[in-house]
This record gives structure tokens, sequence and C-alpha cells, in this order.
């Protein structure tokens, strides 16, 4: 099954469900459709976590890595942390986003930002044509983009940027 990468908005309410649904220590808690989080994506994200969950009970299952991983950027918690008042709103505290980065879960992946990531991140279009006009992409925005091409073409990427989703060799791996 293919990683799933998370933006910074759709991180944003994949934390707050993380901890509000205590995901971290319950064996039966789930993600479900809430704010950016849509059906379809909680049901990939716990298809993940299903696997996970399975491996630990003892199923013979050949990884626990074979359902994929979620990822976010690094650079994606970074905007988290610098638009907290905006997206985070007191849905979870900074010292639980605080543990989580020092412990994520084994089935996420927090993905550097550094030189690996200097060619996925020259094959993002700097525009796209969206909505009868030329739309430029954000930077910060292809770093999102960049980061799921690095995890090869089974990756999908959870973004709710329109301009994202029209790149031509992103648009059937967005998850919404």
């Amino acid at each position: 099954m293919p990683d799933i990468v998370l933006d910074t908005n759709t991180i944003a309410d994949f934390l707050s469900q993380y901890f509000k649904q205590q995901v971290a220590g319950g064996r039966s808690a789930r993600f479900c459709d809430e704010g950016m989080l849509t059906r379809t994506l909680a049901v990939h994200v716990n298809r993940i976590l299903d696997t996970f969950r399975r491996y630990q009970m003892g199923e013979e299952l050949e990884s626990p890595y074979s359902g994929g991983i979620v990822v976010a950027s690094t650079f994606a918690f970074v905007e988290l942390c610098r638009n907290w008042g905006r997206m985070v709103k007191a849905r979870f505290s900074l010292v639980q986003l605080q543990a989580f980065l020092e412990q994520p879960p084994e089935w996420f992946d927090i993905a550097p930002v550094d030189d690996t990531l200097l060619p996925f991140y020259a094959n993002i279009p700097t525009h796209v044509w969206l909505k009868g006009e030329t739309k430029a992409i954000e930077w910060c925005d292809a770093i999102h983009a960049a980061t799921a091409d690095s995890r090869g073409r089974d990756c999908f990427l959870a973004t709710t940027d329109q301009r994202l989703q029209a790149v031509p060799h992103l648009r059937d791996r967005i998850v919404i």
C-alpha cells in the first residue's frame, strides 16, 4: 500500500484527532471524517494504522510497513507552528506536539527537507492552469508535492490546495 504525505492543513487536523481520539495508546481508536481529514483520507490512514496493529498482535505480515506510512515534512511542522493560532486553535498543546515530534508513532515519518529533496522540488511546476487562468504554485506548497514525489509514484498527497491538485503528474495521487 502507498504512503500518504500530509500537507500543513491536513497535519493540523490529523494531530487534533490523534490526540483527541487517543490513537496513540488506544488499540481500537480510529481517525474519522472531520475537518480536513475526509472520509477517504481517514480510510487510508486507518488502513496504515490497522496494518501496524495487526503486526503488533503477531499476525503474519511481511512487514509492518507493507501497508505504507503516514508522512509529513519537517516544513509542515514549521508551518504548523508558525500559524499556531489560526490552525491549531487550542485543539492540542505544544507539549503534545513536542512529544509527537520527539517520538512519532512507528507508522509516521517526519521527512527531512534537505538536499535530497531538491531534484523532486525542481520537477514541480511553478505555475498550473486552474479555472481558466495560470496560477503560481507557492514554494511552500511545492515542498509538500516534492515530499510526495520523493516517496515514489505510489505515494498519495493529502492536500486541499487546488493548485497542487492541478499539477498534472499529481492529479491521480491526490487524496482529499
